[in-house]
């Protein structure tokens, strides 16, 4: 109340504009005009005020008062709103409103039979009904999609929300479905087209210090190419990775945004973030955007890693020399390099340890590092999407934060993690949208493909620990296995 009605004098006159957050069933109109206890210089003042006007007229529609200008200054002038306008965009988001004489036909499309409303919190872009559900979640969703449509067309969009907590009731929550069909903003797709090209220099740089570091025995253009594309290599996983979540989201009539690269001095490219402009219709169609994708680039760099260690086996005039720490990084790949490769470790004479595999070897544990990286519930990431879907919101939020302390704890093993953490944190990405359906969970088929990648996440993410009893007889045990 205290916003809104700061606010109402500095928006364009729309008496039908919902301003206002209630508890109660009806909306309680603006009907004096109170100034803010804020001063106009206020940043919060101008971030509130810009928002609500947003909201009430579109810049795009403004006329500009150019024709009393030069061609090439009203040219610049609308370059100038529009680049403003975008940049605002980038940073505030658009917001588009429920307006106060919508709510009366938006309250009679719940009915008996589907859900029935107690009390509603009305707020500036969503109304939000707390009552009881009276059908199956998505038969009584498919209906009051159904009776807003015949009402208001395409304006309105009906979800069912539920954040997964103990003893948590669903609510019907109905805003403006403008706000899925609105334009990538323009200011990100340029960011995202320069991360991409930042991680292609990347790439680059490090094939050339590979072949300059680790091909200095191996003369054949055979391995010159192969280490060229030890590092290019994750660059198509990536790719696989993004076109397979772009066709799965398609299916789904599911929006997403242009993916932003992570450049890593390591690696060369340390996964792509997506942000999913249009919510997913349920929680199955959330698992499965999440997990199909990172699903097969895990499977085929699982190949490629155990075909690389094969390699180094049968071939070892193919293989260099790699430091070790590469191969026991992580639980899952060191334990499967101490099963395959014995304990064929060679001192070159160096300060540090050194092992003669295949780099298609180092290429599979690179993939397997960075997507057990993608596997975190983080926010923006596959595995908070798997984890939200299985579980709730609510978990996924508790699993979020567990994970940040974890994350902090091991940097200081790992200092490679720290500029993926850093991006995750800092970087311009925007929370998913809410799936339409949260009542309904998946089967069990998905939940226990969804536990099993959550197992292989911290093998995948946790180092090796040396001279570990437990772990080395293990060790032993399936090289016993894998001789006879």
């Amino acid at each position: 109340m205290f916003l809104v009605s700061c606010y109402v004098p500095y928006c364009v006159s729309s008496p039908s504009l919902l301003s206002c957050s209630s508890s109660t069933s009806s909306p309680i109109l603006p009907t004096t005009r109170k100034r803010s206890i804020l001063g106009r210089s206020s940043k919060f003042f101008r971030h509130q005020r810009f928002r609500v006007c947003r909201a009430c007229k579109d810049p795009e529609k403004e006329p500009i008062d150019s024709e009393k200008l030069p061609k090439l200054l009203a040219k610049l002038q609308l370059f100038y709103e529009g680049t403003k306008r975008e940049v605002r965009r980038f940073f505030f988001g658009d917001i588009f409103p429920v307006f106060a004489s919508d709510i009366p036909k938006l309250k009679e499309a719940c009915s008996v039979d589907t859900f029935f409303p107690i009390e509603s919190t009305v707020q500036l872009d969503q109304i939000e009904f707390f009552g009881n559900l009276r059908s199956t979640p998505s038969v009584a969703l498919e209906k009051i999609q159904k009776r807003l449509e015949a009402t208001f067309g395409e304006k309105y969009i009906a979800s069912l929300h539920m954040d997964g907590s103990a003893g948590a009731k669903p609510s019907l929550v109905i805003s403006a479905s403008l706000a899925e069909k609105q334009p990538q903003n323009r200011f990100r797709i340029v960011l995202s087209v320069l991360c991409t090209v930042s991680c292609i220099l990347n790439c680059i740089e490090r094939s050339v210090l590979y072949c300059y570091h680790y091909q200095w025995e191996s003369k054949n253009i055979f391995m010159r190419y192969c280490i060229h594309w030890q590092v290019f290599g994750l660059v198509l996983l990536h790719v696989i990775w993004v076109g397979v979540q772009s066709y799965v989201a398609k299916h789904y009539n599911t929006r997403m945004e242009f993916p932003f690269p992570i450049p890593s001095y390591r690696f060369g490219l340390w996964g792509m973030v997506s942000h999913m402009i249009s919510a997913a219709p349920n929680r199955t169609a959330l698992f499965d955007i999440a997990s199909i994708g990172i699903g097969i680039v895990l499977i085929v760099s699982l190949a490629v890693f155990l075909i690389g260690l094969h390699l180094s086996r049968v071939f070892p005039q193919h293989s260099t020399y790699f430091p070790t720490n590469i191969l026991f990084s992580s639980l899952f790949t060191g334990l499967l390099s101490r099963v395959f490769k014995d304990k064929d470790l060679i001192a070159s004479g160096s300060d540090y340890r050194l092992v003669k595999i295949h780099p298609l070897a180092v290429l599979g544990t690179n993939a397997l590092l960075i997507i057990g990286c993608h596997l975190l519930p983080l926010r923006n990431l596959d595995g908070y999407r798997i984890l939200a879907s299985l579980y709730g919101r609510y978990v996924a939020d508790i699993a979020s934060r567990v994970t940040v302390l974890t994350v902090l704890l091991r940097l200081f093993g790992s200092p490679s993690l720290i500029f993926f953490v850093v991006m995750i944190w800092l970087g311009p990405w925007k929370t998913d949208k809410y799936a339409r359906n949260e009542v309904d969970e998946p089967d069990t088929k998905r939940t226990i493909i969804g536990f099993l990648m959550m197992l292989l996440m911290l093998a995948l993410t946790l180092p090796y620990p040396q001279h570990f009893w437990p772990l080395d007889q293990l060790a032993v045990y399936l090289q016993s296995i894998r001789s006879k």
